[in-house]
């Protein structure tokens, strides 16, 4: 018994707490970070160039709709507006996208065709309801150009 009448020393115990205290915060800490990392990853549109689309200087897009559609249908403006001046559409195969309309930070507004998979579809779709109306907030992206 220590001399206040207690069992244990509320120095020691005290410290212990600190130490817990601090282990604790610092988990949590990584743990927000780890979160915020994986959601940056989540939430990144790439491009693999420099599209004459992308306004100059964007750094983040806000989803204002995405729409299923087969690229057969599209007319030759809209592929060649998709790529150019690559001409990447000659290349892309038949089938089903999603055709993204997104807001810059900038403010311009564009376009970007992406595969229809179940991978894109939550990415992009997740808690779209259509008719550019989201369950939640317009979800943003990071857009990584890889080559500038």
């Amino acid at each position: 018994m220590s001399k206040d009448g207690y069992y244990g020393d509320f120095e020691s115990m005290a410290e212990e707490q600190a130490v817990y205290d601090k282990e604790e915060r610092l988990k949590q800490e990584k743990d927000e970070h780890e979160k915020e990392y994986y959601e940056s990853l989540i939430n990144t549109i790439e491009f693999n160039k420099k599209y004459t689309k992308l306004p100059q200087g964007i750094k983040t897009a806000v989803l204002v709709a995405a729409e299923p559609v087969r690229l057969r249908e599209q007319t030759d403006f809209l592929l060649w507006y998709d790529e150019y001046p690559y001409k990447h559409w000659e290349l892309m195969p038949d089938g089903d996208y999603l055709c993204l309309v997104l807001k810059s930070d900038t403010g311009a507004i564009f376009t970007t065709l992406r595969k229809d998979n179940s991978e894109n579809r939550q990415k992009y779709m997740g808690n779209y309801v259509g008719g550019g109306q989201f369950e939640k907030q317009r979800p943003k992206f990071n857009i990584i150009i890889k080559e500038d």
